[in-house]
């Protein structure tokens, strides 16, 4: 076999290699954050973790979001993955009847039950296996007062 044949025997066993397990091997992971009556979460951070790694996407609207696509490539590893909530929050202010402030202090509202704000109260778990493009939807319930 020639000196060229062999050069473009490597090339294609190398490209053939890549193509089939993926140039990163990592998945991208999109989906939404929605309460059980549909209605979106819009602020909060989603975040997935094992015990090596932890990806997170911000909630954006419509309750999006998409984990490690920081740049085109971007993705996560596959793995079996723990899902929680983080900063699903928002700062509401002290108003009088008619929508005055009664003072500048300003009050946290948490908009997800506590249990979600935990990877091991939450009780979200998913699996990305490799070379898929995977929706992540979860469903998260309002505090209870």
């Amino acid at each position: 076999m020639g000196k060229h044949n062999s050069a473009l025997l490597v090339f294609a066993l190398i490209f053939g290699v890549l193509f089939v397990c993926g140039c990163s091997g990592k998945v991208h992971v999109h989906g939404t954050v929605k309460y059980p009556d549909g209605s979106p979460l819009e602020k909060g951070t989603v975040c997935v973790g094992n015990d090596l790694v932890t990806f997170m996407g911000a909630i954006r609207a419509g309750g999006t979001f998409a984990l490690g696509e920081i740049k085109d490539g971007d993705g996560i590893p596959p793995g079996s993955y723990r899902v929680w909530i983080a900063n699903a929050n928002t700062t509401d202010y002290d108003l009088d009847e008619e929508g005055n402030p009664r003072s500048t202090r300003t009050i946290e509202v948490v908009l997800i039950d506590p249990k979600y704000t935990s990877p091991s109260t939450s009780g979200l778990t998913f699996e990305v296996k490799p070379g898929e493009r995977k929706s992540l939807d979860i469903i998260v319930e309002a505090p209870k007062n």
